[in-house]
């Protein structure tokens, strides 16, 4: 009886685990001069579940890889790092965003222009894959508005 009393509660927590839903939100890849092969999503993942999920990886239909990157400072120099995951908190928010960690689109497929939308799927362990449109947009524009 103890034996199927803890395999069915081990099977109610992976349900629940399986079950977190993540969002994206104010998500915008950055549009880069024509011919240049690599590109950066940035986003606000929210994860709503109760506990901590993986984000494993990501696909796009617009480049040959999608991996996640961070920047990071080692004796005063910035250097940018693929890793291999990141984790999201429980009930929190994980922002992608310049200088920080990113989605580096490798080896496009197409030039990208602002106005052009790039569908990325993006992996996680304990929940299911969530799939966006993501504009591009022009990041000096921008600026020169400000």
């Amino acid at each position: 009886m103890l034996k199927k009393t803890f395999l069915l509660v081990l099977l109610i927590v992976c349900c629940n685990l399986a079950n977190a839903a993540i969002t994206a939100q104010q998500a915008y890849v950055r549009e880069m001069p024509p011919g240049q092969p690599v590109t950066a999503a940035f986003m606000q993942l929210h994860n709503d579940g109760a506990e901590p999920v993986l984000l494993l990886g990501a696909t796009s239909d617009s480049s040959e890889g999608v991996e996640i990157h961070a920047h990071r400072h080692n004796a005063g120099m910035m250097s940018m790092e693929k890793v291999n995951s990141v984790s999201l908190p429980a009930g929190a928010d994980f922002v992608f965003k310049p200088g920080g960690y990113h989605l580096m689109l490798i080896n496009l497929t197409r030039p990208l222009k602002e106005g052009d939308s790039v569908r990325l799927q993006l992996q996680f362990d304990h929940a299911d894959a969530v799939t966006i449109d993501v504009p591009v947009k022009n990041i000096m524009r921008e600026h020169e508005h400000h």
